[in-house]
């Protein structure tokens, strides 16, 4: 659902008392008109980034979440095949959510501070329409929709508190309509975008696969604004210090502010040292190599086989975006039978092959989100023999485990990136929801879509826990050789499974 569209407080009253004031008996001030003062006030909105940056990207957030809206009647009907009753209690239990959220959102600021609950909300909301477009499932949609709602409402409260609190009381009345026209003006081109590509898609995909697609395409919009809000947003209520977020007349409550402060020394809470944190080899630079490498090797290869598809029988949309095959999946998807003739290569390319961009954006989404914190933590190399391993012990427990299926993806590989992650954070002793919700979304789609790669997930997780484990021992003479240990130890456990499994 849409956030920022809850009914917030706004001072009407205050705006017309204002307004009152500048009238004078005779001999008073001279009345401010309206339009003077609206653009005063817009003024105040534009000059303010923070606020500015706020309300267009709330905007674009309604504009991404409200696609759904126009035909999800229609998706409850077909799809999920609902009654009009059942459809109605369907979207009445996010009322539950909603009220979940509202009471949630005050400790989830104070533990976690804006920032984070707001990348938390959006990785929610995006989670919530990919979960919905992939299944067919009512009560996972219910409980989708009821998380959804809960999220809205938390996004609205720590929004409009920060509002409320910054913007001086004059001006709320203008600033809060000039937020909400950029909030609410979206909602109805969303809703008739998704109209659009129901009616678009139909012809080309067919009708089950036109309802998804509107919610695929909102998920997949939400996800590039996290990936802006990542990169790009980091002041006021997106900043990481939660001074900057307050600011010094509006001090952070008590409780809070001995969290924050404890957070910033390395002592434990009864004074005594911490032990020194695990040096993990990373130089925290920007660059991202092996990143960029891999994302860019999965998209080439995509691209090649979408060309083979179109050179052989035409390329079509539901190819293209779906299920796409070419004949350079068939020599490298996991496929058990053709590594029992020798073609063990497919270990490997496997994580490296996807069936439809659809399924690449995902995977491709996801590795991006957790690689761009992990790799400068790690170091490249690091970061690449966590992948890689990842990849290949997701590779033979799909072997092992699904021997006659035919898989690919880097889901496998993703899985031990998010593992590590949160291995790393919990180490440096930070809090990382992004590990906490990729890993919790990796695992409900994991489950709730069929056909899923399960062995493939849970080894990937297994190797990337292993391996990150390794890393985060901390150094000395005899420990840096067991680190390094680790991964080589890992590689040949892996290659012997693999060994065993050709020979039995």
């Amino acid at each position: 659902p849409p956030v920022g569209t809850a009914p917030g407080p706004v001072p009407a009253a205050g705006a017309a008392a204002e307004t009152a004031s500048a009238t004078d008996p005779v001999g008073g001030p001279a009345r401010r008109s309206l339009r003077t003062e609206m653009a005063e006030g817009a003024r105040y909105f534009w000059n303010h980034r923070v606020l500015r940056q706020l309300g267009i990207f709330l905007g674009l957030l309604n504009l991404a979440s409200s696609i759904i809206v126009g035909t999800q009647v229609l998706f409850a009907q077909e799809i999920l095949n609902l009654s009009a009753a059942q459809y109605g209690v369907l979207f009445a239990v996010g009322a539950v959510g909603a009220a979940a959220g509202a009471g949630l959102a005050p400790m989830l600021e104070a533990r976690l501070g804006a920032r984070r609950v707001l990348l938390l909300t959006l990785f929610g909301n995006s989670a919530v329409s990919l979960t919905i477009g992939f299944t067919s499932n009512a009560l996972l949609v219910a409980l989708a929709l009821t998380v959804g709602a809960g999220l809205a409402v938390v996004w609205n409260v720590v929004t409009i508190s920060y509002r409320q609190r910054i913007v001086p009381e004059h001006m709320l009345g203008r600033v809060n309509s000039i937020y909400r026209l950029l909030a609410w003006g979206p909602l109805s081109a969303g809703s008739l975008i998704g109209g659009l590509v129901v009616k678009l898609g139909e012809p080309l995909l067919g009708r089950e696969s036109a309802l998804r697609a509107p919610l695929f395409l909102s998920g997949t919009l939400t996800a590039v604004l996290i990936c802006y809000a990542l990169i790009r947003l980091r002041d006021g209520i997106w900043s990481r210090d939660r001074n900057a977020v307050y600011g010094p007349d509006d001090p952070i409550p008590e409780e809070e502010d001995g969290m924050a402060e404890e957070q910033l020394t390395d002592e434990r809470p009864g004074g005594t040292a911490a032990p020194p944190l695990p040096a993990f080899g990373g130089t925290g630079g920007a660059d991202r190599p092996v990143l960029k490498t891999l994302i860019s090797i999965n998209v080439l290869i995509a691209v090649a086989g979408l060309v083979m598809i179109g050179l052989e029988e035409g390329l079509t949309p539901a190819a293209a975006i779906w299920d796409g095959v070419s004949p350079l999946h068939l020599a490298t998807e996991m496929n058990g039978p053709a590594v029992d003739r020798g073609e063990v290569w497919r270990l490997v390319s496997s994580m490296f092959v996807h069936y439809g961009l659809a399924h690449l954006v995902a995977n491709m989404v996801m590795l991006g989100l957790a690689g761009w914190k992990l790799e400068p933590i790690l170091g490249s190399r690091r970061f690449l023999e966590l992948y890689l391993l990842s990849g290949l012990g997701a590779g033979i427990a799909t072997y092992l485990f699904t021997h006659d299926a035919l898989t690919a993806g880097a889901s496998g590989a993703n899985f031990g990136v998010f593992a590590a992650l949160l291995v790393v954070c919990l180490k440096l002793r930070q809090r990382s929801v992004l590990a906490i919700v990729l890993l919790a979304f990796g695992v409900v789609t994991t489950f709730a879509i069929p056909g899923m790669a399960i062995a493939a997930h849970i080894a990937g997780l297994v190797v990337g826990t292993a391996v990150a484990a390794g890393y985060a021992l901390p150094t000395g003479d005899r420990r840096d050789r067991l680190r390094v240990a680790v991964p080589v130890g890992t590689l040949v456990v892996l290659l012997l499974v693999a060994v065993v499994a050709l020979l039995l």
